[in-house]
């Protein structure tokens, strides 16, 4: 199994989304990036561990790792798979439990599904590394430019409830390419 490690780069607000914000994953070099949207929520839990918010060591996710007897960084991972639903398919397992194409080898130790928000908070929290196999990878990024203006996300990672909203916006100001382009995703999704 071929993969690429992802490192958190940056996060944006995006302008009219009510509270949704655009983190960048980029590959080691910097020349590739996935671009991740997180609700409201979930952005607040991450700035307050980017900003060093004074307690955050007694929250929840922080305690739990503490109480834990190995030392996560060295001992888990992340693990994006696929997208499904408009969502990023994230496994959590022990970093030697995976050996190819995502057969796990026997062990005590159980793969866990995880949200892609929550692998992101999880890493930036415990230092654990987040891999995304190469394939999937090519297909999701985008080219990286720092302070580069407008971040391009796939389609298929939208939720649907903001394609519908999206494909509405598109009719209205009779973008009709995007409209079809929306429509299309949204039945595929339907279909399956």
């Amino acid at each position: 199994m071929r993969r690429e490690r992802l490192f958190f780069k940056e996060m944006s607000e995006i302008v009219g989304s009510n509270g949704l914000t655009a983190v960048v994953l980029t590959d080691e070099a910097q020349q590739r990036a996935l671009t991740i949207v997180l609700d409201s929520a979930m952005t607040e839990q991450i700035h307050i561990r980017l900003k060093d918010v004074p307690g955050h060591v007694t929250m929840l996710p922080e305690v739990l790792l503490s109480m834990m007897e190995i030392e996560a960084k060295d001992q888990l991972e992340l693990m994006v798979y696929d997208v499904s639903d408009g969502q990023y398919l994230v496994m959590l397992a022990p970093r030697k439990l995976l050996i190819s194409n995502f057969e796990l080898q026997a062990s005590n130790l159980a793969p866990h599904q995880i949200r892609m928000g929550d692998a992101i908070l999880l890493s930036i929290i415990a230092r654990i590394p987040i891999y995304i196999e190469e394939g999937l990878f090519n297909r999701q990024s985008s080219p990286y430019k720092s302070g580069c203006q407008g971040l391009q996300i796939p389609i298929n990672v939208i939720d649907t409830g903001r394609l519908n909203v999206e494909l509405q916006k598109a009719i209205d100001n009779e973008d009709y390419r995007l409209a079809s382009c929306l429509h299309k995703e949204i039945t595929r999704r339907k279909a399956h």
